[in-house]
């Protein structure tokens, strides 16, 4: 009898507890519509050949051994800002013999009249082949030193400046 009692007890205890819960909420409002932010749109320019390589000035150039990037200043000689461009590099072995040439396009975004450090991924996967200039710490009996040259084949400048 007694068991019977707390098992009634226990199922109106728990009846009390499980009452429907309302998942609605209320008062909703819809929200006022925002106006879309205007997008300034630059214009831009292209400039190639002779043009492009008196625009920008390549300079510091720098990649030791063992390092997974390269990097070297662009400086902007023009009047309005270089906003990315097309790069030529060709490297050489110290004989002049062709290693690799290769084409990369790199944001730059300089100002007229002022200089940036560009760093780009290397073309050595291996790892086994440093800058002239710079010499290696350790001396390895497999690692090449080489030289570059780098061209600006196209430049986008901001025309709006």
């Amino acid at each position: 009898m007694n068991r019977l009692l707390i098992v009634l007890l226990l199922a109106l205890v728990s009846s009390l507890s499980v009452s429907a819960q309302r998942t609605t909420r209320r008062p909703l409002k819809a929200l006022t519509p925002v106006e879309a932010p205007t997008i300034g749109w630059t214009q831009l320019d292209t400039i190639a050949g002779d043009s492009a390589a008196a625009m920008a000035h390549i300079t510091g150039y720098e990649k030791p051994l063992r390092a997974k990037r390269e990097s070297f200043f662009v400086e902007n000689q023009g009047s309005t800002q270089l906003v990315d461009g097309e790069f030529e590099l060709t490297y050489s072995d110290l004989q002049g013999n062709m290693l690799h040439q290769r084409s990369v396009w790199i944001t730059l975004d300089i100002p007229a009249g002022e200089r940036r450090m560009v760093s780009i991924k290397s073309w050595d996967i291996n790892t086994v082949f440093y800058y002239h200039l710079n010499v290696p710490q350790r001396s390895s009996a497999q690692a090449t030193p080489y030289t570059v040259t780098i061209r600006p084949i196209q430049l986008s400048i901001d025309s709006a400046d």
